[in-house]
């Protein structure tokens, strides 16, 4: 059966694998709300985005990472599909964080800003740009722990036998099952809290104003005083 406790290996491979998918998920979530953004802006109309964009997305997001497992089984168990498992996890609450943030605006907002002399690029800079960071920080740390959870999914998939990327704290889960050893299973678990707690920890750190952007943005703080 081999080791079934999780090495040191098992936690680096496991939290590149998370950094990753974090990354590549980000991107695209936010690829993907900034399309839907300019469809918006130049269709001058929230309908067509919905069913070109937000219906489709919807139901892709609704299909369960543990029911696409066994798919990728039979595609392969290379580092790419675990990835782009993280990431299909990660891609949609990004996406969603940031259309609700352009979305959530004040009647006749911009033409307030408007009256207090901004021009279209100052209102996308002060206005637009800040709602949509606020967003993505909140996307980001919405995806923390689904990435987590992913993480744990992608390496149930299965590993290579031997080289760098052979290993991961997900599937010594399996293996210290297949061994029945409970406290391998329970050292896993408390390394993916450890993991977690400190990856959300380390996020609130790195952007301690992100509270001030969830709990709104004043578009006319600054201006008309």
């Amino acid at each position: 059966m081999g080791n079934v406790w999780p090495t040191t290996k098992d936690v680096t491979l496991t939290f590149l694998r998370w950094f990753a998918g974090m990354g590549l998920g980000t991107i695209i979530g936010l690829f993907i709300a900034s399309l839907e953004s300019l469809v918006v802006i130049l269709l001058k109309d929230e309908n067509w985005p919905r069913w070109m964009i937000s219906i489709p997305l919807d139901f892709l997001r609704s299909l369960p990472i543990i029911a696409l497992v066994p798919l990728i089984q039979m595609i392969g168990i290379g580092e790419k599909w675990k990835i782009g498992l993280i990431a299909w996890a990660v891609t949609f609450p990004v996406w969603i964080s940031v259309r609700q943030a352009r979305t959530r605006t004040l009647p006749d907002t911009e033409l307030a800003l408007t009256a207090c002399g901004l021009d279209q690029f100052d209102i996308l800079l002060n206005y637009h740009l800040p709602k949509a960071f606020g967003g993505l920080l909140r996307g980001v740390e919405i995806s923390i722990g689904i990435a987590w959870l992913s993480v744990v999914a992608a390496e149930w998939i299965g590993t290579f036998s031997t080289g760098f990327w052979a290993g991961g704290i997900g599937y010594k889960v399996v293996t210290a099952h297949e061994a029945n050893s409970w406290a391998s299973m329970f050292a896993c678990l408390a390394l993916f809290g450890i993991l977690g707690t400190t990856t959300a920890w380390a996020w609130r750190k790195l952007f301690p104003k992100n509270r001030e952007f969830l709990s709104g943005f004043s578009p006319m703080s600054g201006y008309g005083e």
